[in-house]
């Protein structure tokens, strides 16, 4: 089991028996990645680094990839605005638990929605992986990173 301690969330993808282990990496941001993950991520050789996070975001906290990782890197942006809606719905409903579980489950929504062509192409990428391992992930490696592993593990 690959162990990276340097990227929150970071864990296998794989439930029941259906699935291999080791193929699918879900987590957070890799901008912390220190020098011993990166070299446990260099052997483990991905197909791909996919990155879920939009422009803003990825620029706040680039991921730390070495130059060997950086050409497995793909950015495919999925956004809901989700802070921002959250703190408009604050403050005309107040700050209240109901206030955000309404504007999370608008996100999911969005996050499924607005961005087809998106799902799309990650799943292209994992066909076309042969059985390599791929890594995906966004800022906190729980909500379209979850999404991203929902539809792996409901596929199969």
């Amino acid at each position: 089991m690959l162990s990276i301690s340097s990227v929150s969330n970071f864990r296998d993808v794989a439930i029941g028996p259906k699935m291999k282990k080791n193929l699918l990496f879900r987590c957070a941001k890799m901008s912390f990645l220190n020098t011993e993950d990166i070299m446990k991520i260099e052997k483990l050789n991905p197909y791909a680094i996919i990155d879920f996070r939009d422009p803003k975001e990825i620029n706040k906290a680039p991921d730390n990839l070495s130059k060997k990782l950086l050409k497995k890197y793909i950015s495919l942006p999925i956004s809901a605005s989700t802070l921002n809606r959250m703190v408009v719905q604050k403050k005309i409903e107040g700050d209240y638990k109901l206030t955000y579980e309404k504007v999370m489950e608008d996100s999911y929504k969005l996050y499924l929605n607005n961005h087809k062509h998106i799902w799309k192409e990650f799943i292209n990428i994992l066909l076309n992986s042969n059985s390599t391992p791929v890594i995906f992930h966004c800022s906190a490696g729980k909500d379209r990173t979850g999404i991203a592993s929902y539809i792996i593990q409901k596929l199969l």
